[in-house]
């Protein structure tokens, strides 16, 4: 089962669970993921930037009562507000003070903080990085640690490799989620390249993560273009200079929407090309799946896998299938009889 999820699985269950992981690996991009999907409420508390009386509210002498009301923060959920259902999502628990995290136990073990209680429809998730990022994180408190069950990030996304600082980075389960994204094609053709660059600390203030790259380096190339300085200033200079040059390669690339129109365009013989090309036809496939064209693309695609290297026609067709789009292919001849003969390598990929 997916890291994803296992999630899902334990708040349908209302466990209030944890997430464990370095900055950047996408924990609350998976929980907004999760809370859009389940058409819920999602209030995104960061616990690193708040003070125990932010978070148990303000304490109001009731004189008639002869005892003191605490008023709770405005950002808790209210039904009438929020709605019946949703997620209360605890972020960078472990980066606050001891005295916000005893209060955050309470929410966790008794569902209430004060005067104020937890909707019931309401479940409780957390997420903080480890004492072994180095991210400022506190240890944290023993009896709070015994009310979650604990779920380790790799990179919302599925093994790929161990880096040096033994972080292991799910590539696959990310590039399904960017294509469902739209993260730009630059961005998901040179991670297919160089996928050790999804997670690559360098000792910098800037350098390669997930969300880096799926929220700012494809921002950027969408909008401004491939501007080196700004790149940089996301993913650090020697990754940014790599990737520039890997997209300097585009102008040796055949056009994908010819290749999709069913022309005849030769492969290119240069494997960073091909790599380009296989994440550009990859992402303009997933964007026209639903469109009266895309049988007939499947078609074409299939007609034009023969011209690649085996290598490359299994890393087309699936991320062609992570994207959602592989239905229209099922039904080929061509498909079926190219999945007998690579099913090995296909669904061991």
């Amino acid at each position: 089962m997916k890291t994803i999820e296992s999630i899902n699985s334990l708040i349908d269950l209302g466990l209030p669970v944890i997430l464990w992981g370095p900055p950047g690996v996408g924990k609350s991009t998976m929980i907004r993921s999760i809370a859009e999907k389940k058409k819920v409420g999602l209030i995104d508390l960061r616990l690193s930037q708040m003070s125990p009386v932010d978070l148990r509210g303000i304490p109001v002498p009731n004189h008639d009562m002869r005892r003191t009301t605490w008023y709770p923060p405005a950002e808790l959920p209210c039904p009438e507000r929020d709605g019946e259902k949703g997620i209360l999502f605890l972020d960078e628990l472990l980066n606050s003070p001891r005295d916000v995290q005893a209060a955050a136990l309470q929410l966790v073990l008794d569902r209430r903080l004060g005067e104020y209680k937890v909707p019931d429809g309401w479940q409780i998730v957390a997420a903080s990085n480890r004492v072994t990022d180095k991210a400022g994180a506190y240890q944290i408190i023993s009896s709070l640690a015994n009310r979650f069950v604990h779920i380790p990030v790799a990179c919302s996304l599925p093994a790929l490799s161990l880096d040096a600082e033994g972080i292991d980075v799910d590539f696959e389960q990310w590039k399904g989620w960017a294509f469902e994204h739209g993260v730009a094609e630059e961005v998901l053709a040179f991670l297919n390249y160089r996928q050790n660059l999804i997670w690559k600390p360098t000792g910098q203030v800037a350098y390669p993560t997930p969300r880096m790259w799926a929220d700012y380096v494809s921002k950027i190339v969408k909008n401004i273009g491939l501007d080196q300085r700004a790149i940089a200033g996301c993913i650090g200079d020697g990754p940014a200079a790599e990737f520039i040059a890997f997209c300097r390669v585009k102008d040796e690339m055949p056009d994908p929407d010819d290749i999709m129109q069913g022309k005849d365009v030769p492969a290119p013989s240069r494997p960073d090309v091909t790599y380009a090309l296989c994440g550009a036809l990859a992402v303009r496939v997933i964007k026209n799946r639903n469109r009266k064209s895309a049988p007939q693309v499947a078609q074409n695609i299939m007609n034009y896998l023969k011209k690649l290297p085996t290598e490359f026609q299994v890393l087309l067709l699936k991320d062609i299938f992570s994207g959602k789009a592989g239905k229209h292919f099922i039904s080929l001849p061509e498909f079926a009889k190219w999945s007998e003969k690579h099913k090995e390598v296909f669904l061991s990929a």
